[in-house]
């Protein structure tokens, strides 16, 4: 027989994984490629790019074979393929073209597993026979990543996006598995990267312009190195993504914004912990008041002053972008509640603030992976003081209005 080596193997019916942005290459078909024909796909050129099914799906491939030389009335080659988890393609004739051996679009024998789970190193080993011969021969071994989801996606299936949750919720049947798993192994924690190890930041820029997954993602040179920043609606967006790659459409985000009622008059925003106010505050002793005025009942619910260096937003920060100036200030920001990066201090000024909402067999939490905490309460209300004033062992965020 022949001289017979795998050149390249594409998954079908699959759903594709989307490099994240900036990323380069594109990923594509085929999803493995070894051009030199050494055995392996890592040289220049050649690539293995993830795919991915939904659990208990079969697999189905393509893959194409280059002989050593034309193959002219040799008998009918068949191919087969072993992998994990008992998966196996059946012996399959294979369209021949010259040096070119073909099959196409051939589906396993038994399907991938009813759990959600993450191949590192999907590896299937081909072998070729001659119909009617005695004996087979193994002609190489592909690999990829291969991430299985809980259900079909709703969303772009960037690699983090699908890696951080199949990665991580490894096992999982149900979506309140799902759930509990990307909280606790993701986002209750403050070092979260990119799947090739880049660190992902909470506002490391204090008006970083990132309020999406995508955002999020991107690669961005600062003084700390390369890492991703977004604002707390990038965050949410992650998650939402996240829990939507498993197939989940049951999550919300939700902006919060002061409880209205919190103090008179009804406040703009909030400082998020921790802040010093200092003394009494000076508020009062800056302005002429006029006692029962608008502008004295205002000083009277607000008596701390912080000049900024003028009147718009992106005067609030200093030089860097990633931290604040101020002319005078009665109130200083202090490191607080670490964000995602770790992020020791991040930005803490804000008019409103996104989290992601779901309904838990116990109720409505609040899950705020900005900062990896989760607030719970039977209402709204109860939630809103628990976000601003801690509940169950889970502290308070809110330091201040104004």
């Amino acid at each position: 027989m022949a001289e017979m080596r795998l050149y390249s193997v594409s998954f079908e019916q699959d759903n594709p994984v989307v490099a994240d942005p900036g990323v380069t290459p594109a990923y594509a078909d085929p999803e493995w490629l070894d051009i030199n024909g050494d055995g392996d796909a890592t040289d220049p050129g050649e690539h293995q790019f993830p795919t991915s099914y939904v659990r208990g799906e079969p697999l189905v491939v393509s893959a194409v074979f280059h002989l050593d030389r034309p193959w002219e009335g040799g008998g009918t080659i068949l191919v087969s393929a072993t992998g994990p988890d008992g998966l196996s393609l059946p012996w399959t004739p294979a369209a021949v073209a010259g040096t070119e051996v073909r099959i196409t679009a051939v589906q396993a024998q038994g399907s991938f597993p009813g759990v959600v789970r993450h191949y590192d190193e999907f590896q299937l080993t081909w072998y070729a026979t001659v119909r009617g011969s005695e004996g087979q021969i193994e002609v190489g071994t592909s690999s990829n990543d291969v991430y299985l989801t809980l259900g079909e996606p709703q969303t772009t299936l960037y690699h983090t996006v699908v890696h951080l949750g199949s990665q991580n919720a490894q096992g999982a049947t149900t979506e309140s598995d799902v759930i509990l798993d990307v909280w606790n192994n993701v986002f209750s924690t403050n070092s979260v990267q990119r799947v090739d190890g880049m660190p992902l930041w909470y506002y490391h820029q204090y008006d970083i312009p990132s309020w999406t997954t995508q955002s999020l993602l991107q690669a961005r040179l600062t003084a700390e190195g390369v890492l991703g920043d977004g604002r707390c609606g990038a965050w949410a967006n992650l998650m939402y993504d996240l829990l939507g790659a498993q197939g989940s459409d049951a999550q919300r985000i939700v902006g919060l914004i002061p409880d209205p009622w919190a103090i008179s008059p009804a406040p703009e925003g909030f400082l998020i912990e921790s802040w010093t106010f200092n003394g009494e505050g000076r508020g009062a002793a800056a302005v002429e008041r006029a006692p029962g005025s608008e502008l004295d009942i205002i000083v009277a619910a607000y008596p701390y002053l912080n000049v900024t260096k003028g009147l718009l937003w992106e005067d609030l920060f200093n030089d860097t972008r990633c931290g604040y100036a101020f002319r005078f200030a009665d109130v200083t920001d202090n490191p607080g509640v670490e964000g995602k990066g770790p992020n020791p201090n991040p930005a803490a000024i804000f008019p409103d603030h996104g989290l992601v909402e779901y309904d838990t067999a116990l109720g409505t939490v609040w899950f705020d992976p900005s900062y990896g905490r989760a607030y719970e309460g039977a209402t709204e209300e109860a939630r809103l003081l628990s976000f601003e004033d801690g509940n169950g062992g889970t502290p308070g965020a809110v330091a201040g209005y104004y």
